[in-house]
């Protein structure tokens, strides 16, 4: 009894601790504010240099990553970047969340961390740097791609020359290149699109091949097929290739059959989608087996 007591308890913390595992996935990061459509212009910045931007989110939001760009494709190993609450319009409230550096994308490094920003207002990017790098900046950024309510440089952007000890006003808006991602914000994720293709008649057991097409660039990921609401045997999770994915199966039902397919792309800043439903009519076989 104690036995069948212990086993039964294990089994509710399994169940408990995949739940939670379930529940708790983070959703699907998007883009946030972003100046990355100005007009490069290059400045060094050496250890004691510090800049401070500006950006305002209009709801509860999380911060995950922050693509920074650099005038090479030199990977910025030695910078990181700080969001700070405002103070009083300042760039001098309480740390919110740090960013490390991660990766190069072309001559965007992507720097990766965690900050919340728990109500609607003006927060703040503080940029570091140890050795000397080179950046992208403009004095009159180009916001196209912000969500509405995202936006950058909504005051003056201040500086440091003390490594970050004291911070002025610049008395322009003077930015980097930069985009943010995250969570909420009041931004969805961009929708993914997948149709399928293939014949629309098959004979009982017999193969066929039903093609997915997927409808956004960027958007591959995984692939399930099935056949009147039921996971398609070897067509689930199937990795498409240039924005395709294919299921060779065989009917195991004859007359009408529905045939639909999901699609989970590996970008996690687009969402899943679902194709409308083919119908393929399966007939008997005419051949002795």
């Amino acid at each position: 009894m104690k036995r069948a007591t212990s086993l039964k308890l294990k089994f509710i913390a399994v169940l408990t601790a995949l739940f939670s595992l379930i529940s708790f996935q983070p959703a699907n990061a998007v883009q946030f504010s972003t100046t990355m459509n100005s007009t490069c212009s290059v400045t060094s910045l050496g250890n004691t240099f510090s800049l401070a931007m500006p950006f305002n989110v209009p709801e509860t939001a999380t911060v995950t990553r922050i693509d920074w760009m650099q005038s090479s494709t030199t990977a910025p190993t030695d910078a990181s970047i700080t969001i700070k609450s405002d103070n009083a319009g300042a760039p001098t409230g309480s740390t919110l969340g740090t960013y490390s550096y991660s990766s190069m994308s072309g001559n965007a490094a992507l720097f990766t961390g965690t900050a919340s920003m728990t109500a609607a207002g003006r927060y703040w990017l503080v940029f570091r740097q140890v050795t000397t790098i080179y950046v992208c900046y403009s004095s009159s950024p180009v916001y196209t791609g912000s969500p509405s309510g995202w936006t950058l440089g909504t005051t003056y952007t201040w500086s440091s020359s003390d490594s970050g000890a004291s911070y002025t006003s610049l008395n322009d808006y003077r930015g980097f290149l930069v985009t943010l991602y995250g969570t909420g914000g009041g931004v969805q994720p961009p929708a993914s699109s997948i149709t399928l293709g293939g014949t629309s008649n098959a004979t009982y057991h017999q193969s066929i091949t039903t093609t997915a097409t997927l409808g956004i660039a960027g958007t591959n990921g995984k692939v399930t097929f099935f056949a009147n609401g039921k996971r398609i045997p070897g067509c689930i999770g199937k990795l498409s290739s240039a924005l395709s994915a294919s299921c060779s199966w065989k009917p195991s039902r004859r007359g009408a059959v529905t045939v639909t397919a999901s699609l989970t792309p590996t970008d996690t800043g687009y969402g899943s989608s679902t194709s409308a439903p083919k119908t393929i009519l399966v007939s008997n076989r005419t051949n002795n087996r």
